[in-house]
């Protein structure tokens, strides 16, 4: 007798547990709260408690969704043609059988059981686009014939190149062996060598590039402290820049060398667009804390995030006024490339104006990220420490000093362009011939 239901794909039956009054309370709660554990246990119960057709249709998609993530296909699948025979009327029907189907064929092994969806789903749902992929699935098209009489001439004309013509027209002569790029030739191996020598390179100089521990020479202008001097005029400052209108009012003059322990960019990894026109962070030392060497000490550690520059260590001393975390507004394009350049370990001198900021949207089309209006104000002194004692600097032109690390750095930029350049090297090795032989159709 033929039934009006799916067939059942076959499947593992779960081993019983005991331990939950309702497992299918516990299923559906543990679906809600995302719990991963107690939902694949609570599923096992019902199914042992033989309670699976209690299951409605939505819960049975969610939890064929959570088995397929857990890596039990088989169930998953058998929730679907649950789902599907539960409620024939819904629109996501023929999705759930096709999910269904395709789990079976491709992850599961299981053809037999995928063909009696997929005919379920044609017969259940005619006229359906997936009822006609799944007729498609069923009758794949007969392979092409092959050209057997172009197949036999080009075979002849090889072999006469190679010098063995063959006895007759149904023999089949033996072409010359070309080099193989699934069997590629010696010359490979050093390629291959090569490429992994290289990626050590990068990985290496990438790690050291910006270790600014490994950096003892200091130059003698990073014994200065921070010089501030009035403003000649009091002139405020406007700019409009990725949906904002800044007005921004100089405070003072300012100069500061120093000798940078972490840069912090926001510009790129920034969640709104107000990083984009603050888009750096650069956290300094000077003075005794540079030429001290201090900043080698192991237990002493700086970082960034959130706007802050963080310092940790337990023993070693760091004076409070010889550092500073400074957010730096770049006044042109070539103040910005210099600051992308800059890494953890070089010296540095920065001039431009302190500045108190105030910003507000220009336009209508903004994330729930973008503050519509928002305000900065900078730091006129060096001995305060936490919220707001961070200096905004609108910059108006950065020099390096002495670059830190630079043998790596230039290890870094050297084994990047060599690495890009042989990986283009291989990719032409290995679809040139194919690409110019298309063209030449």
């Amino acid at each position: 007798m033929e039934s009006d239901s799916p067939p059942a794909p076959e499947r593992f039956a779960p081993e019983p547990e005991l331990g939950i009054d309702d497992p299918l309370e516990a299923l559906t709660s543990a679906l809600a709260n995302d719990d991963s554990l107690l939902a694949t246990e609570a599923y096992r119960r019902v199914v042992a408690a033989g309670a699976l057709k209690k299951l409605g249709a939505d819960e049975a998609i969610q939890t064929s969704h959570h088995l397929e993530r857990t890596g039990n296909l088989i169930d998953a699948a058998r929730l679907c043609r649950h789902a599907a025979s539960i409620d024939r009327e819904n629109v996501e029907t023929p999705s759930w059988l096709m999910r269904g189907a395709l789990l079976l064929r491709d992850r599961c092994d299981r053809p037999d059981a995928a063909k009696s969806m997929l005919v379920y789903l044609v017969k259940h749902h005619p006229g359906h686009e997936l009822a006609l992929e799944a007729e498609a699935l069923l009758n794949p098209p007969p392979p092409e014939p092959i050209d057997t009489s172009r197949t036999r001439a080009r075979a002849r004309c090889e072999a006469t190149t190679a010098g063995a013509v063959p006895d007759n027209e149904q023999n089949t002569a033996v072409a010359p062996r070309r080099a193989s790029l699934v069997e590629p030739p010696s010359a490979w191996r050093y390629y291959w060598v090569a490429l992994l020598v290289l990626t050590a390179l990068l990985f290496l100089s990438w790690l050291l590039r910006d270790r600014y521990r490994a950096v003892d020479e200091i130059v003698p202008a990073v014994h200065t402290p921070p010089v501030q001097t009035p403003v000649a005029d009091g002139h405020g400052i406007d700019l409009t820049r990725y949906g904002y209108d800044f007005h921004m009012t100089p405070t003072f003059d300012y100069e500061i060398t120093g000798f940078i322990v972490s840069k912090r960019e926001y510009g790129t990894f920034g969640l709104s667009r107000s990083d984009r026109v603050i888009p750096y962070d650069i956290c300094m030392i000077w003075g005794w804390n540079a030429f001290s060497l201090v900043y080698q000490a192991e237990d002493l550690k700086f970082s960034q995030r959130g706007r802050f520059c963080f310092i940790q260590y337990q023993k070693t001393h760091i004076k409070d006024d010889e550092l500073s975390n400074n957010h730096l507004i770049p006044a042109s394009d070539d103040v910005s490339d210099v600051l992308d350049g800059l890494m953890a370990g070089d010296q540095i001198r920065m001039r431009g104006k302190l500045v108190n900021v105030h910003a507000k949207l220009s336009e209508d089309s903004f994330t729930l990220l973008d503050a519509e209006e928002f305000s900065m104000k900078s730091s006129t002194n060096r001995e305060d420490t936490g919220g707001g004692a961070c200096e905004v600097i609108y910059l108006e032109e950065v020099e390096v000093l002495r670059e830190g690390n630079s043998a790596y750095r230039w290890i870094y930029r050297i084994t990047s362009w060599l690495l890009g350049l042989l990986i283009l090297a291989g990719m032409g090795v290995v679809f040139g011939p194919r690409l110019r032989a298309r063209f030449a159709r």
